[in-house]
């Protein structure tokens, strides 16, 4: 895949995810998995990295607009915090199509709640 590839799926993300939070996990796992033809736990650590950036960017954004809740985000970064440490570790313990079912079974049922509106 070439490098420009690589970086158009960086720029959807980044609109996606400054947008609606989500362009690490959605759009580039699935495209470095699929398109990229990365093994799951790489693609899950490079989209990681990534967001490092983009969340930095969005959130810079949002202070600006005044759309942040800093006692919510405290709360959620401590547990996203330790949640992610145990993720990263259990991703590298479990079959490359395990974890790849168990991401799309997550995102089918996300889709769904959406669509249906709960």
């Amino acid at each position: 895949m070439s490098p420009l590839w690589f970086g158009l799926i960086g720029l959807v993300a980044g609109l996606i995810g400054g947008g609606l939070g989500v362009g690490g996990g959605l759009i580039m796992v699935p495209a470095l998995v699929l398109l990229g033809g990365q093994a799951m736990p790489r693609a899950v650590g490079t989209s990681l990295a990534v967001v490092m950036v983009v969340a930095l960017s969005g959130t810079i954004r949002h202070l600006q607009l005044n759309h942040i809740d800093w006692k919510l985000a405290a709360l959620l970064g401590i547990g996203a915090g330790v949640g992610s440490y145990f993720g990263a570790t259990l991703i590298g313990k479990v079959p490359d199509m395990v974890a790849r079912r168990v991401f799309a079974g997550f995102l089918l049922i996300v889709a769904i709640r959406f669509a249906v509106g709960k």
